[in-house]
């Protein structure tokens, strides 16, 4: 009877410890979620300002843009409403889907880009060419710079999963990058290339 009480004493030292812990934390399941939720945003906090910083002057630079083309790229974007709203529903489902969408259509009209000028996007890496055809036609250089800006939030979206994206974000991204995409769109209407072909 002995040996029975002193190996349930034993068995009862090494669990109550757990026990104890596992009562506690469904005690206070809210509380832990909370100060882990707020551990999560400590750790992941550089990437919260990394986001904005990434995005935020690119939004400003597409105001200046839309300013200086101003009612010239109007029709491409009412073209483009439809695919906005679309992308703007999967936000509040996924924003991670959202942004990748939303890059998308930066990609659609990147290659559209490089077609008008004669280059053949699966043979080349498409933010090189962009950039080559920045600089040789003069267009600020600050569109180049917010397309790589655009083009690391997506490969954080991609590649980070760890990182969560909010429904505010991912709508922030979407709409910046949109009306990259109609920018880029109108640049690729109006390339060399095309008006050669016009005539």
């Amino acid at each position: 009877m002995l040996k029975i009480f002193e190996a349930f004493t034993k068995i009862l030292e090494i669990t109550i410890w757990p026990i104890v812990i596992l009562i506690l934390a469904f005690s206070f399941k809210k509380q832990l979620g909370k100060i882990i939720l707020s551990l999560s945003k400590f750790k992941y906090g550089g990437f919260e300002a990394s986001f904005d910083k990434d995005l935020s002057p690119v939004e400003n630079t597409i105001k200046e843009i839309n300013k200086a083309v101003g009612d010239k790229a109007d029709n491409i974007r009412e073209s483009y409403s439809y695919v906005l709203n679309n992308i703007l529903r999967i936000s509040e489902l996924s924003p991670r889907s959202a942004i990748t969408e939303a890059w998308r259509e930066v990609e659609s009209c990147t290659i559209n880009l490089m077609l008008s000028y004669d280059f053949e996007p699966s043979n080349v890496q498409m933010s090189k060419v962009f950039r080559g055809i920045v600089q040789d036609n003069g267009y600020p250089w600050a569109l180049y710079e917010d397309y790589r800006h655009l083009m690391k939030i997506r490969n954080n979206a991609v590649h980070a999963t760890e990182f969560e994206f909010s429904q505010e974000e991912a709508e922030r991204y979407t709409r910046t990058a949109i009306d990259l995409a109609v920018f880029i769109k109108k640049l690729s209407e109006n390339a060399p290339n095309k008006a050669l072909k016009r005539n």
